[in-house]
């Protein structure tokens, strides 16, 4: 197993297979392109008391795993605030570019209520390993082998009163709504309160029939899976386990 995600090869970077994503044998997750961009940009702006406080990475195509070349300009220069540019290339094409703003570091007085903030976090001695759903044992990838997940605290459950034993389906129905009836349905999910609302419709079910006009694509976990029409149902007792 590799011990890097990039292994330098002259002025180009060689990805290993830890840089494999998800969505194809031969593609790139987008962390490791970001990772090298995000390298290429502190190194050219060096250490001159400025910090770099938002990078923005476009993927323009899928990144293969291939050799690649990265190059970094300061793009504007300035005393307290700068641009810094960043491109990632293969032999044929340009495949993804930061932009990264970079301001100067200040001594600032720290309030006198400052130890009033809410505690962050539990760390990730507090979370469990979990593999993502997607993930193939026998191939190395990113997302797999290069970095390990922990749930800590929170989530988004959609269903939060979900029994797997029930043998029942929930399922949580948004119609067309507009922008700000978006942008509330989503501060009541983040609540745990959309069950409630008036802009969800909520049902429990064995069997869920889909029809669609226009024609719509199904996501399951991050894949594409099928198009209506389509059919959802508990099946009983349609696994079988092997205990040893």
């Amino acid at each position: 197993m590799p011990d890097a995600l990039f292994v330098p090869d002259g002025d180009r970077f060689v990805p290993t297979e830890l840089c494999r994503g998800p969505w194809r044998p031969d593609a790139q997750h987008g962390g490791p392109p970001a990772a090298l961009l995000a390298r290429s940009v502190e190194r050219a702006a060096g250490d001159d008391g400025m910090q770099t406080v938002r990078l923005t990475v476009e993927l323009l195509r899928p990144v293969p795993l291939a050799p690649l070349a990265v190059v970094a300009r300061i793009a504007r220069p300035g005393r307290k605030v700068q641009l810094v540019e960043a491109s990632l290339r293969t032999d044929d094409a340009e495949v993804a570019r930061a932009v990264a703003l970079r301001i100067r570091r200040h001594e600032l007085p720290v309030p006198a209520d400052a130890d009033r903030r809410p505690l962050p976090p539990p760390g990730p001695d507090a979370g469990s390993a979990s593999a993502p759903p997607w993930v193939l044992p026998d191939v190395p990838a990113f997302h797999s082998h290069a970095v390990e997940h922990r749930f800590v605290a929170g989530g988004l459950p959609i269903a939060p009163d979900a029994d797997p034993s029930d043998g029942l389906l929930e399922v949580v129905l948004i119609p067309k709504l507009g922008a700000p009836e978006i942008a509330l349905l989503a501060a009541e999910i983040v609540l745990g309160k959309h069950l409630s609302s008036n802009a969800t419709v909520f049902r429990r079910a064995k069997k869920i029939s889909v029809r669609s006009r226009p024609g719509m694509c199904f996501n399951v976990d991050g894949e594409l899976v099928g198009n209506a029409p389509a059919v959802f149902q508990i099946l009983p007792r349609a696994l079988n386990f092997v205990v040893k």
